[in-house]
Parts: C-alpha cells; sequence; structure tokens
C-alpha cells in the first residue's frame, strides 16, 4: 500500500496535535482518519466507536459485503470499494418518509437486505430509515456508521443507532456529521481491512 508523503506528514503533524492513546487500537484508527480527513482535532470527543464495530465491518468487507450510502457525496468519499447510492431512484414520500435520502435508503436495503455496511454521512431521514428496516428486521446489517449532519434531527437518529444493541455502529454524538467524516471511517475500515491476511 503506498502513502503519499502528504499523507504521511499529515498523521506526523495530528500525532503531535492529539493524544489518541486512550482510544483501542481499531477505534484509534477510526477517529485519527476521521481527524485527518476533516483537520477537526475537536472530534476526538465526538467519535463513538468500538473495537467489535470495526471487526464487523472488516469480516464484511473480506466476505464481499455490499454498501448502502444516502448521498452521492457519501458513496464519492468512499474509495477502492464500490458502493451504491439509490437516491436518484427514490421519490420522495413513499412508503410515508418525506425525503429521496430516506426513500433511496429503503430500496437500497430492499435490494442488499444480507451483508451489508450502512454508511449515512447527509440526511437524519436516511439513518432514521435504516433504522426503521434493522428493527423490523427485514435487514442484517454488518455495520452501520451513522454520522447524518445537521440540526433537525441529526442528534435524535444517532442517539436513537447508539441504543439499538442488534447491530453495531459507528457514529459521533454532535450535530456535526457530513460526507467526509462518514466516508473516512469507510476509507478506515477498508484500509484495516487490506493489513488482514
Amino acid at each position: 500500500m503506498n502513502i503519499h508523503p502528504i499523507e504521511t506528514r499529515s498523521y506526523e503533524i495530528l500525532n503531535n496535535l492529539v493524544d489518541l492513546s486512550s482510544f483501542p487500537p481499531l477505534s484509534r484508527e477510526i477517529v485519527s482518519r476521521i481527524i485527518h480527513s476533516t483537520g477537526d482535532i475537536a472530534l476526538k470527543d465526538d467519535i463513538v466507536s468500538t473495537e467489535e464495530a470495526v471487526e464487523s465491518g472488516i469480516r464484511a468487507i473480506k466476505n464481499k459485503c455490499a454498501i448502502v450510502v444516502d448521498s452521492m457525496m457519501v458513496k464519492a468519499s468512499i474509495t477502492k470499494y464500490e458502493s451504491s447510492c439509490f437516491i436518484s431512484s427514490a421519490k420522495p414520500n413513499e412508503s410515508g418518509y418525506p425525503t429521496r435520502s430516506a426513500q433511496g435508503m429503503l430500496l437500497g436495503l430492499k435490494q442488499f437486505p444480507k451483508n451489508v455496511i450502512i454508511v449515512v454521512g447527509t440526511a437524519p431521514t436516511a439513518l432514521d430509515a435504516a433504522l426503521d428496516v434493522v428493527e423490523r428486521g427485514e435487514c442484517e446489517s454488518a455495520l452501520i456508521i451513522g454520522m447524518a449532519v445537521g440540526f433537525v434531527g441529526a442528534q435524535e437518529a444517532k442517539e436513537r443507532l447508539r441504543k439499538l444493541t442488534k447491530v453495531n455502529s459507528i457514529s459521533n454524538s454532535s450535530s456535526r456529521g457530513g460526507a467526509a467524516m462518514a466516508g473516512a471511517a469507510m476509507n478506515a475500515i477498508l484500509r484495516l481491512s487490506e493489513k488482514r491476511t
């Protein structure tokens, strides 16, 4: 795996700015990648990750899982692995969901109900839709990365995700989020999976 000198230098600076030693090894990779991708060291206290969640994501990648995302921005942020976004096929208000992101998520999970990683970096409604499907037992997700952004429903959807014990998750607790954060978390898992033999 070739790492660009700029990335190497960026991590050197990051490691001098913030101490991530309190995180266990796999979660430390997730947090450092998110901080590296956003330039925001305050995210150290915002990210919620467990070793079990990261391991579940790595296993899913090794098992050639599908990745379903909520927006084209999130899809574009995930490198070296194919992901699927169904927002262009979505019609809002179908199935009672008010946004194309939510409807697109429903379409995606209908197509990929098993061995799937769900990545939400934009719409709280998409995260809520995914959680509804999981709670109804219609989807067996290996991992949900929930980093929906905004002041309306984002924190509540992510708190709901963390309370859902039947699925592994990586999230953040504030209103912050976005494609860069969600994609960074997924890319960290992809990189970790490359290191596994």
